[in-house]
């Protein structure tokens, strides 16, 4: 038996020792742990991968429909909620959907805008102003935002 990391014990008979030699590797991965570990990983990566990708899939659907509910209850405002979707569109590759993209329009249009973490750093008057800014700015796109987020519960609401 051969220890890969771990958590994670190979027996070379069932990997096969001849695809272990093939690489060069003697004693069916004892001298090279991690190319053994490469190898097993390749070796399940079709069994696996579709499993995750199904799983990540579904994961970022429920961080989409969280991320628009959060906005439409007023949790989330609606720059920060622009600011999470924009990511998870990326990682769900729907870059060109127009509904991503609104969103996409709202954060670049309210980068200077102070929210989240990055408030503890502003000067509590400069904050006062930015808000009434921030205020208005959110008051001009929610009927819009509310509408695109109900699309995004729609359309990714079955696969949370």
């Amino acid at each position: 038996m051969t220890t890969i990391t771990p958590n994670l014990t190979v027996e070379p008979t069932a990997i096969g020792a001849d695809v272990f030699r093939q690489v060069g590797i003697h004693d069916a991965g004892r001298r090279c742990p991690a190319v053994a570990g490469f190898i097993l990983q390749a070796s399940l990566a079709p069994m696996n991968s579709q499993t995750c990708n199904e799983e990540h899939r579904q994961f970022l659907s429920r961080k989409i429909v969280a991320a628009a509910q959060s906005i439409l209850s007023g949790e989330l405002g609606i720059i920060a909620g622009a600011r999470q979707l924009c990511g998870l569109g990326h990682e769900v590759g729907a870059d060109r959907d127009t509904d991503f993209t609104f969103f996409v329009g709202v954060d670049s249009e309210s980068d200077h805008f102070p929210i989240g973490e990055v408030r503890q750093h502003w000067n509590p008057e400069a904050l006062r102003a930015k808000d009434t800014e921030i205020a208005s700015f959110e008051a001009f796109y929610r009927e819009k935002a509310f509408e695109i987020c109900r699309r995004l519960i729609e359309k990714y609401g079955h696969n949370a």
